[in-house]
């Protein structure tokens, strides 16, 4: 059984940026997040900001120079012998440390938003190891609820038989 939690997310200072974005730019990068229909979560409203500071009227679409931008951790615990095979999935700089439990292993991993997105839909493949897509599964659920979900809007959860899914959608 292996765990994973969200530990880390880029918050930005906004009493610095907002006022000095506004007299370099001439708008306020904070304007579409702040009007936005839904609340949305403070990690969902700095990328709409990243978002913003380069298209004031941008519709939450995000591209990859936004998403590099915007750090995540995850703080993971795992069966060191699965520990290596995510790690080199995820391909993103990680610290591990030995648990009190026998042969599990805590990892600190953090990587960009783009990065993440890259690893779990790679990580939520049939042809990788159950164990494996456990923990990607588990990883695109925390980032589903800290309102970061948006970034697979073209992938669909297919459940399957041993409590995971697959994300399908264009390659």
């Amino acid at each position: 059984m292996s765990g994973v939690a969200l530990i880390s997310v880029t918050k930005l200072d906004l009493e610095t940026l907002l006022p000095l974005a506004r007299k370099g730019l001439g708008y306020s990068v904070s304007a579409q997040a702040d009007a936005h229909t839904l609340q949305l979560t403070p990690p969902a409203h700095t990328l709409a900001i990243l978002a913003a500071f380069k298209d004031q009227y941008t519709k939450a679409e995000y591209n990859k120079s936004q998403l590099q931008l915007f750090q995540v951790g995850f703080l993971i615990a795992t069966h060191e012998s699965v520990l290596l095979d995510l790690l080199e999935a995820s391909g993103t700089p990680f610290a591990t440390s030995m648990t009190q439990v026998r042969d599990t292993r805590l990892a600190i991993v953090m990587g960009s938003l783009e990065d993440w997105r890259n690893a779990v839909r790679r990580g939520c493949r049939a042809d990788v190891d159950r164990e494996i897509r456990e923990i990607f599964n588990k990883i695109y659920t925390q980032l589903v609820q800290a309102g970061l979900g948006h970034i697979f809007k073209n992938r669909k959860k297919q459940p399957l038989d041993d409590n995971t899914f697959l994300l399908k959608g264009p390659q």
